[in-house]
């Protein structure tokens, strides 16, 4: 893939007189919670998963084998979840062979806390993720590759429970970032390695998953739209800019060149709708609330949106609906259809017995959208989720609470 990536860029630097722009990046902890790799497979098992080491585990560790979708961790991670004292409620202690030796050696120790960054895509329900940051995975590194690392999210099974029930999943603890400027504007660019291999270079449909850049403005134009993560592609829409886009050194340095194409211009729906279009070609692109954005020609779906109070910033988002589609011609102008927000919500009782009952609610529009979040960053207390209140047949409230967003 790298020897890829360095041929494309000899290429678009040498095929004319187009000049390129070079953006220098760092490694470090990313700044906020990329999106992260789940649903793999993991096996609780006893102490004797590990050959040497099993002492320093107290009585009440959990000893598991973790298969993460990561390349070179083929036989999966032999890791634990323990307690530091008899007293400690919840478990505060990870351990994790990434030597691949099977023993408990000095480096696999390392501390659980609350996740850093909340988010509201863990399952309902279920107590707060807990977080193990910075684990090393050199062992697993490919030649010529720095090593990397990962933080490890977990929601263990609830103590007093006779069964195991263990969420677990990972995500790139670091990121490559740096100033960028485009069409006049500075923005802070962050390369993400999404798919978690040790990589910042893979590109959308290169048989490894994809990387991801993120365009954070350095300063508010007066929009509230949220950054996006792009999908790394070849050709990007990046800024407003349509642009090539080569990544070099292991992500250390981004190479970009604008490349001629058509653009139309878009408008929003309404004052307080903001939507996100995807192409095909060109990845996302977002037209902010009551406003008008200018996007290449060709056929754009409706990806999300939001609708947005200004005066308190207080947003809900929708998940599509995708079926929604519109054709950007050039030098025109085209506006979007009006895009509903009336929801009919769908129920649905998980569990056996009465020991343990979960209840999942989905709400989606008569267009296909899916609610997916709420958010009021203004207010003091912002809503926790979705107030619900259940009734039996007499009118007797049986219980109370929330839906957990998301």
């Amino acid at each position: 893939m790298f020897k890829i990536l360095i041929l494309f860029l000899a290429t678009f630097l040498c095929a004319g007189p187009v000049l390129a722009d070079e953006i220098t990046l760092d490694y470090g902890q990313a700044p906020d919670r990329p999106v992260m790799y789940e649903h793999f497979e993991i096996y609780e098992e006893d102490e004797e998963a590990w050959e040497e080491g099993a002492g320093l585990l107290t009585g009440r560790a959990v000893s598991l084998y973790a298969y993460f979708p990561i390349e070179g961790m083929d036989d999966g991670l032999v890791c634990a979840y323990d307690f530091s004292s008899e007293d400690a409620a919840k478990p505060d202690i990870f351990y994790a062979d990434v030597n691949f030796n099977l023993a408990l050696d000095e480096g696999e120790k390392f501390s659980l806390a609350p996740t850093r960054t909340p988010g509201n895509d863990f399952p309902p329900g279920t107590d707060f993720p807990l977080c193990a940051e910075k684990i090393s995975l050199a062992a697993v590194a490919k030649e010529g590759r720095d090593p990397f690392f990962i933080n490890v999210h977990l929601i263990p099974a609830p103590p007093e429970e006779d069964y195991a029930l263990v969420y677990m999943w990972c995500e790139a603890w670091g990121c490559c970032s740096g100033r960028a400027a485009i069409e006049g504007r500075e923005y802070t660019l962050i390369l993400r390695d999404q798919n978690v291999n040790g990589s910042f270079g893979d590109i959308e449909g290169s048989g490894e998953g994809f990387d991801t850049v993120t365009l954070v403005p350095a300063a508010r134009s007066g929009d509230d739209s949220e950054p996006l993560a792009q999908k790394l592609r070849n050709k990007m829409l990046l800024g407003g800019a349509a642009l090539e886009v080569a990544v070099k050194a292991q992500g250390r340095k981004i190479v970009t060149a604008p490349v001629e194409v058509d653009f139309g211009t878009v408008a929003a729906p309404d004052s307080d709708i903001e939507v996100t279009l995807e192409n095909a070609k060109w990845g996302l692109g977002v037209v902010p609330a009551g406003s008008k954005l200018g996007l290449p020609a060709g056929k754009w779906s409706v990806h999300s949106f939001r609708r947005v109070v200004k005066e308190t910033k207080a947003f809900c988002k929708y998940l599509g609906p995708t079926k929604i589609s519109i054709k950007v011609e050039p030098g025109k102008t085209v506006s979007l259809p009006r895009l509903e927000t009336a929801l009919t919500p769908e129920v649905i009782m998980r569990g056996k017995g009465k020991k343990k009952r979960s209840l999942s609610m989905v709400m989606t529009t008569t267009q296909g959208a899916t609610f997916k979040d709420y958010r009021n960053p203004g207010a003091a207390k912002p809503l926790p989720g979705i107030p619900v209140k259940i009734l039996d047949r007499s009118g007797r409230t049986v219980t109370e609470g929330y839906f957990p967003f998301g």
